[in-house]
């Protein structure tokens, strides 16, 4: 029997452990016995096939999320549009929140659009108001494991802006 891990040999084809495996505190890029996989996370049975009667392993270990797109600041004009992404992988997939100054994001003008896989979302603002909406927005990733935050600022700025001429002498 042989153990792998992304493509790696895990352990030794002479160890075989017939018990309940408990693996506690691994995350991406742990050291030691048991490496761990970048994406995913799960380390599988491969190899030879088993003999009649013989058992099927699946390890599957849980990852604290991580990002993978994380919202950008940006400047906006008001009465424009702004729009942050938020993207996250982990196992089990985690779940994307967005907060607004500590408060959970609730008005019409604020839009979540979430991905088809459950990965991310965005956040649309519209219309933009200049002393409402500029502030830091934090998008939290949470699954079984825990979470993880990041945050962007959003600056608006006040009227319409045309566009800009510069003229050189």
């Amino acid at each position: 029997m042989f153990w792998y891990c992304c493509s790696s040999h895990v352990c030794s084809p002479r160890s075989l452990v017939l018990a309940p495996v408990t693996v506690g505190r691994v995350h991406r890029g742990t050291e030691g016995a048991v490496p761990v996989c970048n994406m995913g996370c799960n380390i599988h049975r491969a190899g030879p096939l088993l003999p009649r009667g013989g058992l099927l392993v699946l390890l599957s270990l849980s990852c604290l999320p991580r990002f993978i797109n994380s919202p950008k600041d940006q400047t906006g004009v008001s009465g424009g549009v702004a729009s942050f992404v938020c993207q996250a992988t982990g196992e089990p997939t985690p779940r994307i929140s967005w907060m607004k100054k500590g408060k959970k994001i609730s008005s019409q003008r604020f839009e979540v659009i979430e991905f088809e896989d459950g990965s991310g979302s965005v956040l649309r603002i519209q219309p933009l108001r200049e002393s409402r909406d500029e502030a830091f927005y934090e998008c939290t990733a949470s699954n079984s494991v825990g979470e993880v935050s990041t945050s962007a600022r959003l600056r608006v700025l006040q009227g319409e802006m045309g566009p800009l001429f510069f003229f050189l002498p």
